[in-house]
């Protein structure tokens, strides 16, 4: 069974890159195709994923953006070329464990009611060292239950049937940021089951600017996604995750920057 790895690219640093594409390669499942879609600027990124393209042939599909789409619009572009059956999503500074892919597979080919798994993730720093252990929620009843409060999913650890994003569509072009938690949270409205797996599948790099990726946009877009997908049969539970999203919106910057210091050696929002 063909798997799309998918990836979308913007000045990722080389090596960080490098590892990210090789950790692919290496994967101990041989049937998938590698799909990039590059919005970089800096020529020594494309010249990673040229690297790659040469080395893979039609293993590889480099699509290059230009204009620049966004991190949105380059996924889009991503799917719409994939041609496998299970979609893999991954990030340009992330690593794959070895046998992420064949034991994803092999968990959705057991249990075919289910559309998108995921699973936990180590957090590593900017240089590799490993600093957490990551876990999510397992059950389906809950991750429904705690996709009211944050997001239920590490993205690049997720793979889904294709068939659910012929069903539920694409990422929406609308979410600049939170892109992630809006099509999860469509795919439960939509009676989409939705899993983690008890394993860890990704090291997920944490650079240490990372509060910058979790600025008050990123909050905004969070209250923007819980107000699409407000469910009216759990209005209580909708309605808290909504101040949740609030409250992070209003806390000052510093007090984030240290919860997300603190969670990423000693994980306390993912319990």
């Amino acid at each position: 069974m063909l798997i799309s790895v998918v990836m979308a690219t913007y000045n990722d640093r080389p090596e960080h890159l490098d590892a990210s594409l090789r950790s692919v390669v290496d994967q101990s499942w041989s049937d998938w195709e590698l799909v990039v879609c590059d919005d970089s600027t800096k020529s020594e990124t494309v010249a990673v994923i040229e690297k790659y393209s040469g080395l893979l042939g039609p293993k590889m599909i480099h699509l290059r953006n230009s204009p620049r789409l966004g991190l949105v619009g380059s996924l889009n572009r991503a799917l719409v070329a994939a041609k496998g059956e299970l979609i893999a999503r991954m990030d340009g500074d992330d690593i794959c464990c070895p046998d992420r892919l064949a034991h994803q597979a092999e968990y959705l080919a057991a249990r075919p009611e289910v559309g998108i798994v995921g699973g936990d993730i180590q957090v590593i720093s900017d240089e590799g060292a490993p600093l957490s252990i990551r876990r999510y929620r397992k059950s389906r009843d809950d991750i429904l239950k705690m996709s009211f409060i944050r997001n239920p999913l590490a993205q690049p650890t997720v793979m889904l049937r294709r068939s659910v994003l012929d069903a539920i569509g694409l990422y929406d072009p609308r979410f600049a940021k939170s892109e992630d938690y809006e099509l999860w949270l469509r795919a439960l409205g939509r009676g989409i089951v939705v899993e983690n797996m008890d394993e860890v599948l990704i090291r997920y790099r944490v650079p240490s600017d990372y509060s910058r990726k979790r600025d008050s946009s990123n909050w905004k877009f969070a209250i923007k996604a819980k107000l699409m997908h407000f469910r009216w049969g759990s209005p209580l539970r909708s309605s808290f995750g909504l101040l949740v999203s609030l409250a992070l919106l209003l806390t000052p910057s510093r007090l984030l920057d240290a919860l997300y210091r603190r969670d990423h050696r000693a994980p306390i929002l993912y319990r």
